[in-house]
């Protein structure tokens, strides 16, 4: 019952979101951009002393361009790519095209790929409920609590940089409700996020693997107070498991507080 009322729930807001904007003019477009460069030195990164040369140094540059559409002055939405690339690489073809030799790892690192891809709906049905769905970045306590979806070593795969822990691509495709009580600075936050679809898979030797459904869930309420925030949260972690193929199975739950005080204010 509770996933049909979910389905229902998604179904509703979806075609709020996406007919409301068909219906009304453009107000506003805006353009942006920005652009990264870093020369990177590492020495003993792992803080294991191998055998070989663990010294690297290289410059890496991303590239982010995006549209923002406001239709109404509740509904806007928002899509941008994204391009991030190590100096000197360029995507490997063989003679039939397929993008990799044996031996040598498939680089994508020429490719455009969508970074942010979603529409936001403010004072939805109430005032002070605002939602956002599709390609989006989820930030909970400055990102200590949720920040980067990519900020683990199975990101390491699918990107085209080495340091992939310094990847601009920290969206994740999720559903976000904001509300702001309006006789309190008191603001509470809902997400469902998925970060693993079951037909997502990860790809050995050119012979996709199965990957069980991982999603993330999360509440998270704030105090705002002149010179500091007050936060509670409740994340849920969970992976499903494919018989025979995946049995670490696990669901996580994390309960946490946070406070954010200016002690020089």
């Amino acid at each position: 019952m509770a996933k049909r009322l979910l389905t229902l729930t998604l179904a509703v807001v979806l075609g709020v979101a996406f007919v409301a904007p068909a219906m009304a003019e453009v107000q506003n477009i805006k353009v942006s951009g920005d652009m990264i460069m870093r020369g990177i030195y590492r020495d003993n990164l792992d803080f294991v002393k191998d055998s070989g040369d663990e010294t690297e140094a290289w410059i890496s540059t991303g590239v982010r361009v995006g549209v923002g559409v406001e239709f109404t002055d509740n509904v806007m939405a928002m899509v941008r790519v994204i391009n991030e690339r190590d100096w000197g690489k360029s995507v490997i073809q063989t003679a039939a095209g397929a993008g990799t030799v044996v031996g040598l790892p498939l680089d994508t690192s020429d490719d455009i790929k969508l970074d942010l891809a979603y529409a936001k709906i403010n004072d939805l049905f109430i005032p002070g409920l605002n939602v956002t769905l599709g390609r989006q970045e989820l930030l909970l306590g400055k990102g200590f609590v949720v920040g980067n979806v990519n900020s683990n070593l199975t990101a390491a795969a699918n990107t085209a940089i080495r340091a992939w822990d310094l990847t601009s691509r920290k969206s994740f495709d999720a559903i976000k409700a904001e509300y702001e009580l309006g006789i309190a600075p008191l603001s509470f936050t809902v997400m469902g996020a998925k970060i693993i679809e079951e037909s997502n898979n990860a790809v050995t030797a050119l012979i996709p693997i199965p990957a069980g459904d991982s999603d993330l869930w999360g509440l998270n309420v704030a105090y705002q107070m002149d010179n500091a925030v007050i936060e509670g949260y409740l994340l849920n972690l969970k992976r499903q498991a494919i018989p025979v193929l995946v049995t670490d199975k696990y669901d996580i739950w994390t309960l946490g507080a946070r406070v954010d005080h200016d002690v020089a204010a």
